[in-house]
């Protein structure tokens, strides 16, 4: 098997390839359509590649669930799937959670600061009114 240093270095390698590949999806869903559910996938996403899971029942080392429940499912049983299915889906729909609710908070903290454009709208009307009593013609 392997030792812990060399665990560690693989955990170390797995992490700076998931934020790569974080990196790229954050680029593919900004090109998407649909700016709600973009966050939710990307939680989704982050839950999928961050969710660890023990190798093997009664282990010490970790290895990412998605690779665990896969593995279990395909070579031991369907049933072996939830071993660490469960905490995977469990990761993927608090994720997902979050992420709607940053979406909300973000929402709703935007909406009730005026934008940029209605402020010089604002102010464009009030000189305009300033200057037609000014100016009676």
């Amino acid at each position: 098997m392997f030792t812990a240093s060399e665990h560690l270095q693989g955990w170390l390698v797995y992490g700076a390839g998931a934020t790569l590949g974080l990196i790229c999806w954050w680029y593919l869903l900004s090109k998407l359509p649909g700016r709600p559910l973009k966050p939710v996938l990307f939680g989704v996403m982050v839950g999928v590649l961050g969710m660890p899971w023990t190798t093997d029942v009664g282990s010490e080392f970790y290895a990412p669930a998605w690779l665990i429940a896969g593995s279990d499912g395909l070579f031991e049983a369907p049933e072996a799937f939830w071993r660490a299915g469960t905490p995977l889906l469990m990761a993927m729909g608090v994720a997902a959670v979050i992420a709607l609710i940053i979406q909300i908070v973000w929402s709703v903290k935007a909406g009730a600061k005026p934008s940029a454009s209605e402020t010089a709208k604002r102010a464009r009307e009030r000189s305009d009114k300033a200057r037609a009593q000014a100016n009676p013609a």
